[in-house]
């Protein structure tokens, strides 16, 4: 009887090592040596199972917009009916709920991609796709709401909202995270 295939797993097992390695060492220091490391693996069996260093990165980031839509998706999912989108900016602007881990990972992904128009693509559509589900959750809100009016509050917002995570890692002060909730609401007001 044949041996099962263990691609899929060591596959995940280095796309997590290759994401610690992004935190830890940013992009210029995840090397496949210390991703081969941290996963426990011969470099060799790194090449083998994910290809070069461009492969796993856009394995990387293939799993990375996966799995963000998957959550988006599911918060979606858990916003109640009425004052829906004052409950998505508490949610999208409050500090517990931010994962500096996928933060970083996305800002190391992001600056790969932009010299490469496939991942680029990749990473635009993603950003696209995250704006477009503001906005329709808007829709849901404010259903009397032009759509335009929507699309700039959705990119507003979206634009807010990242800028809130990048400023995590640096620190992010209660104060600015107080003013970014105040201009979304701000925001929303204009579609009321």
């Amino acid at each position: 009887m044949p041996r099962p295939s263990l691609k899929s797993e060591r596959t995940d097992q280095i796309l997590d090592a290759l994401e610690i390695c992004l935190v830890r060492y940013g992009l210029e220091g995840a090397t496949q040596e210390r991703i081969a490391a941290q996963a426990g693996l011969a470099r060799a069996l790194i090449r083998h199972n994910v290809g070069n260093r461009d492969d796993m990165l856009r394995l990387g980031l293939d799993r990375f917009t996966a799995r963000s839509d998957e959550q988006l998706q599911a918060l979606f999912g858990e916003l109640p009916e009425t004052g829906r989108a004052e409950v998505l900016l508490d949610w999208l602007f409050d500090p517990r709920f931010f994962d500096a881990h996928s933060v970083r990972v996305l800002e190391s992904l992001s600056h790969w991609a932009a010299d490469r128009s496939d991942a680029r693509a990749l990473v635009v559509s993603w950003t696209e796709r995250f704006i477009d589900a503001v906005a329709e959750q808007l829709l849901l809100a404010f259903p009397n709401s032009k759509a335009s009016d929507r699309d700039t509050v959705a990119t507003c917002i979206t634009g807010l909202y990242f800028q809130l995570a990048s400023l995590l890692a640096l620190g992010l002060t209660r104060s600015v995270q107080q003013r970014s909730v105040a201009a979304g609401r701000r925001l929303l007001a204009m579609l009321a």
